[in-house]
């Protein structure tokens, strides 16, 4: 939980669904983070300590297979597509909700970062039953990337 925008998004809407009486497990491949000490306390942090991103997924795995969550909202290539392959891996019926907080195409503009981005998410992203971005121009800039139809990413705004 860094001090970033999309995780102060992420904090409102986790305060909005405790303050519904949703459960609530907020899942962090990192330890810590500046921003942990506003996660309400209601809410059920599990931290995977993995030592890079990619170390997540084997913990994510397990934790959807012994959880079996109803849905994971996932934020922020390239966890949005640790998820997918997650949720692949561990064959759970989870519903799974991509969010892109950024243009990802001008984030990682370097040609073999482009190339990660396209190619994972035209692989992965199909695969979820949505996906979000926080404006229009992010939004036409994950279909473009991911090969999805025109208006098939939803826009929320933060």
């Amino acid at each position: 939980m860094a001090g970033g925008g999309a995780e102060r998004v992420q904090l409102a809407i986790i305060g909005h669904l405790v303050g519904k009486g949703h459960e609530v497990h907020l899942v962090l491949a990192f330890q810590g983070g500046a921003l942990l000490p506003l996660v309400p306390p209601e809410v059920r942090v599990i931290e995977l300590r993995a030592n890079r991103l990619a170390g997540a997924f084997s913990g994510l795995v397990r934790y959807l297979r012994a959880e079996r969550p109803w849905s994971l909202q996932a934020i922020m290539w390239p966890c949005t597509v640790i998820a997918v392959a997650a949720k692949m891996a561990a064959r759970v019926p989870t519903k799974l909700l991509l969010t892109d907080h950024i243009a990802l195409s001008r984030q990682y503009s370097a040609p073999r970062q482009r190339l990660a981005v396209r190619t994972t998410l035209r692989l992965f992203y199909p695969k979820a039953e949505a996906v979000a971005a926080v404006s229009r121009g992010a939004a036409e800039d994950v279909e473009r990337l991911a090969d999805l139809p025109a208006g098939s990413v939803e826009v929320i705004y933060n």
